[in-house]
């Protein structure tokens, strides 16, 4: 998959702007959202952040996000279940797990329900950066 960047004509001085990457980051815990967005942010994306499922699937169903990046369990669902539900009407939207559920079986659902790719946590930034430049950049 090759990424597309966008360059407007140009802002009022005459530049030319780039649109930043936009990412969907949905967590259950919003700690790890601050953090993520905080980090994203910093890494030049511009983040988006759900808490659930009942928030994250109308966010993807607008569309708009060059990356999502889901939990693998929220109060109100699974992400395998969410993930299924995006592909159903979004293929090509890349999608990295980031969760702690670490079993082979989890992973394995994950990546079989349409994610591209599958990050346990603790994990490492360098990683999670890699990993989103590897769909995106």
């Amino acid at each position: 998959m090759s990424a597309t960047v966008f360059v407007s004509k140009g802002d009022a001085t005459g530049s030319a702007v780039v649109r930043r990457k936009r990412i969907l980051c949905s967590d259950d815990y919003e700690d790890t959202r601050a953090l993520m967005a905080h980090w994203l942010d910093l890494c030049g994306y511009e983040v988006t952040t759900a808490g659930s499922l009942a928030e994250t699937l109308p966010l993807t169903e607008r569309g708009g996000f060059d990356l999502l990046i889901l939990d693998g369990w929220y109060p109100d669902g699974l992400g395998v279940d969410l993930c299924k539900r995006i592909r159903a009407s979004d293929d090509r939207t890349p999608i990295v797990f980031l969760s702690a559920y670490a079993y082979q079986a989890d992973i394995k659902k994950a990546l079989e329900s349409g994610a591209q790719a599958y990050i346990t946590k603790p994990f490492d930034f360098d990683v999670l950066e890699q990993t989103i430049e590897k769909f995106i950049l």
